[in-house]
């Protein structure tokens, strides 16, 4: 019983972002990211990203996850700017998200938002 259980752990471990798992990921533009989830949810990692101000550097990631539902938040500090992801871990282990960035400015360029697909890499 006990190596069926070992079994079922190995093949679950990529996909389960358990608290003892760092997941790396790459999305559709190029920018990645590797997080940790805590026994209680919490995301910590970090994301760099290939698009834009900071290209390249690595940022601080936050957030949480309850069941497939995960969201995580980086703010750039140089671009004056926050970007919010929410959305859901799919059986693949690949998130698909709706994205929402922030500028530190009232004009009509404030707030952005689209969609990305964060797939693992393995």
């Amino acid at each position: 019983m006990r190596l069926i259980y070992t079994i079922i752990t190995l093949f679950a471990l990529p996909y389960s972002l358990s608290a003892e798992d760092s997941i790396k990921y790459i999305n559709q533009s190029g920018s990645t990211m590797e997080f940790k989830v805590s026994d209680s949810g919490t995301v910590e990692g970090y994301y760099k990203t290939a698009l834009g101000c900071d290209v390249g550097i690595k940022r601080p990631l936050s957030g949480f996850k309850n069941g497939t539902a995960i969201t995580f938040t980086v703010s750039f500090e140089e671009c004056g700017s926050i970007t919010s992801w929410v959305g859901h871990v799919q059986d693949s282990g690949d998130i698909i998200t709706i994205w929402t960035l922030a500028r530190g400015n009232e004009g009509w360029d404030a707030k952005l938002t689209g969609t990305s697909t964060f797939k693992v890499v393995k």
